[in-house]
């Protein structure tokens, strides 16, 4: 939906128009609110004259009886049709009329008391910054002050956080970017603005009418602007990994273990503008020294932000933040879900460490709705630095001898060579 305008630019439009005639004041008003933009907003509350809505704003409880804030709505009660007009001075003391002196039918800036000459009373005066429901910015430029991100998401409305997001993409240089009215309401041009700012600042791709400001945007965007932002989002709370089983005999060479994680509840969401977000599915840390196989499975329900294809990337981070393993997946635009199946490496692990999946999502995607997932972890055991020869061993159980070599590359190297060899005394590969 459109945002009503703010104050300037309503006080620009109610200066730069001529109502429709004599004595259109209401509708003249509520035009240089929204109501003339498509959709209006405030939307049109269908009141004959200015009395109606004077009662309708009373009704509303909304309103105020002493000195109007400029760009507020000012409204006199009295004859048989009132008079609607909007605070023009940040003193409270001229409006923006209709009629002005001299100028009957046209418009112009005149003293508050200007419709006394008509019948008026100050008595009979209220002002407000709500038009059928409608909340308007009225006053002057907000001060900087504390951002809180739980309110810089699409919907907000009636927000001193969105009001400073708004004043800070006004100063913000974007190709394309358009000037927002500062009025606490996080709906259509803000939505645009955000977007705007993630494509051209490498900050996500959020989807139309769903953006939101994370804690990387916001840090860039209030840099210097002297608020406070509070990163008052909610934490995933990780779930505490099991203790592993006191297993004595594993660390001897051959010994094999695994672990699972186990599913966890309910759904995890990760959207393109969260970076890196780790999976709830933990396994438990490594009992031994050893070769280790790490893998995992995830069942994506998939968001799409544009027409290309949609990438997503795993990770797999050793305690201390080592990262040891990427794996990219290409997903066809237009894919409701895509199962990772088998998210695998291997790597000399040790005792006592553990790690973690990540996922990222990017390109065509602005969302993925995790369901079923989990992570295993399985181990081939040795007391020293493997050889080649010992992990032979204890992946086959073919009598090879105990190996010198340290190197983890050569070890490796020659346990694929061994296995081979192994093979084919088994009779596989050489047609039989």
């Amino acid at each position: 939906m459109s945002e009503p305008r703010g104050i300037e630019e309503r006080l620009d439009w109610f200066l730069s128009h001529n109502p429709s005639g004599p004595g259109m004041c209401a509708q003249h008003s509520w035009r240089a609110l929204g109501g003339n933009q498509n959709p209006p907003n405030p939307e049109r509350w269908g009141t004959p004259d200015a009395n109606a809505v004077y009662g309708k704003v009373k009704a509303s409880g909304r309103y105020w009886t002493g000195t109007p804030k400029r760009g507020a709505l000012v409204v006199w009660q009295y004859g048989d049709n009132g008079h609607v007009a909007i605070c023009y001075d940040s003193a409270g003391t001229k409006i923006a009329t209709t009629d002005p002196k001299n100028k009957p039918g046209g418009v112009g800036v005149e003293s508050i008391a200007y419709p006394e000459q008509w019948g008026a009373s100050p008595n009979r005066r209220i002002w407000t910054d709500e038009y059928n429901g409608s909340r308007f910015s009225v006053g002057e430029a907000i001060a900087p002050g504390d951002v809180y991100l739980s309110k810089l998401v699409y919907g907000q409305e009636a927000s001193d956080s969105v009001a400073r997001l708004q004043a800070v993409l006004n100063v913000h240089s974007l190709d394309g970017g358009e000037t927002l009215p500062i009025s606490g309401n996080y709906y259509t041009e803000t939505d645009e603005e955000v977007r705007l700012c993630q494509k051209q600042h490498g900050y996500g791709n959020d989807p139309v009418k769903g953006s939101s400001v994370g804690p990387k945007q916001a840090e860039h965007l209030f840099a210097g602007s002297g608020c406070n932002v509070i990163n008052d989002l909610p934490v995933p709370v990780e779930p505490v990994p099991p203790e592993p089983p006191d297993l004595p005999d594993r660390n001897t060479g051959g010994s094999a273990w695994d672990e699972y994680s186990g599913k966890p509840s309910g759904t995890l969401t990760v959207k393109a503008s969260d970076g890196y977000v780790a999976l709830d599915a933990v396994t438990p840390k490594a009992p031994a020294d050893g070769l280790e196989f790490h893998m995992a499975y995830l069942h994506c329900d998939l968001t799409w932000s544009g027409t290309g294809d949609g990438d997503i990337r795993l990770k797999y981070v050793r305690d201390g933040g080592d990262a040891t393993a990427y794996q990219d997946y290409t997903v066809r635009n237009g894919k409701e879900d895509f199962l990772i199946t088998h998210g695998q490496h291997w790597e000399a692990g040790e005792q006592g460490v553990g790690g973690k999946w990540y996922i990222n999502v990017g390109a065509g995607i602005s969302k993925v709705v995790i369901t079923t997932r989990y992570a295993k972890i399985g181990g081939v055991t040795y007391d020293s630095k493997p050889t080649g020869k010992a992990v032979a061993k204890a992946l086959t159980g073919a009598p090879v001898g105990v190996g010198s070599v340290r190197t983890w590359a050569i070890g490796i190297t020659t346990a694929v060579v061994v296995l081979l060899i192994v093979e084919a005394k088994r009779g596989i590969g050489n047609g039989n």
